[in-house]
């Protein structure tokens, strides 16, 4: 299926919506959902599939509460409010919270 540039753009913005609302409700939509939607707000109109490579590997950089803090300008303890609140994706491991730096930076970019 291909979308043109404004309708790529508007289904990021609700799946962004629709992560906010689940939010809301205790609940969160999977970070692939969410890089999707980043991937489509900043769509930039090209039809051309991507190049698929077989042995791929897709690892992601997990990073504490400080970094997250530092990449959104904001305190730690608002960070773990966010976590808490599952405004922000991340697992608590050992009482310690850990968040895929993506997932993040999608954040970020749509606050």
């Amino acid at each position: 299926m291909i979308l043109n540039r404004d309708d790529a753009v508007a289904l990021g913005r609700a799946i962004i919506a629709a992560q906010d609302i689940a939010g809301r409700h205790g609940a969160r939509l999977q970070s692939n959902v969410l890089v999707l939607a980043a991937e489509l707000t900043s769509a930039t109109g090209t039809t051309a599939p991507p190049e698929q490579l077989a042995d791929e590997h897709i690892e992601y950089e997990r990073i504490d509460v400080a970094t997250t803090a530092e990449l959104l300008d904001c305190t730690e303890r608002n960070v773990r409010d966010l976590l808490a609140r599952g405004r922000l994706p991340g697992q608590k491991i050992a009482g310690r919270w850990h968040l895929n730096r993506e997932d993040v930076e999608v954040f970020r970019d749509w606050r």
